[in-house]
């Protein structure tokens, strides 16, 4: 989850825990072979997709563009995995992180993200990786108490994980940064 050697998400991937997060590189660096692995892996899905185009295809393209720091392409396969399955509480959130990385450089898809990522926690209430996306979207949105409650709520859920820890770390973040009218 560090920013130091390469890509890192805005938030979590369904089913995919933290310790299988490799950092992504870009650029010229001595060892390239994650990234060239990767790549391999989505032109192979790519072509697979143009075959056979299936939900589950453009799921997973969508998730590797995720990891290769490719938000826009990201949210276009899974967009279409969606209208295929709109009732996965999993695609729904792995949308919601594709927007929210989309809102690096466009701030308006934050409030999409939430959208998509409300609609996974309706269809799976106990989704964690919804659960911690949906309060990096309300601090995107500047919705200071919303997201400390989205991060207290999260702490609760998951305490003891490396994404608890996370979420610890937002929300004193929060606590000692935010200024606004509300806190003292």
């Amino acid at each position: 989850m560090s920013a130091s050697a390469g890509l890192t998400l805005n938030g979590r991937l369904t089913h995919l825990p933290v310790a299988k997060m490799a950092p992504v590189h870009r650029g010229s660096h001595d060892n390239d072979q994650p990234q060239l692995q990767l790549k391999a892996t989505r032109q192979a899905l790519e072509r697979e997709l143009i075959r056979r185009p299936t939900p589950d295809g453009h799921r997973t393209l969508g998730r590797c563009y995720l990891a290769e720091g490719k938000p826009l392409a990201a949210f276009a396969h899974l967009q279409m995995a969606v209208q295929q399955f709109p009732r996965d509480a999993a695609l729904h959130s792995d949308l919601g992180l594709a927007l929210l990385e989309v809102a690096r450089t466009s701030p308006a898809a934050a409030e999409e993200a939430l959208d998509a990522l409300d609609m996974a926690l309706r269809l799976e209430p106990n989704l964690l990786e919804a659960r911690y996306n949906r309060a990096r979207a309300l601090e995107m949105l500047g919705r200071w108490d919303e997201a400390r409650l989205a991060w207290q709520d999260y702490i609760r859920r998951d305490p003891d994980s490396t994404w608890g820890t996370a979420a610890r770390e937002r929300l004193a973040f929060l606590d000692r940064y935010d200024r606004t009218p509300s806190q003292p």
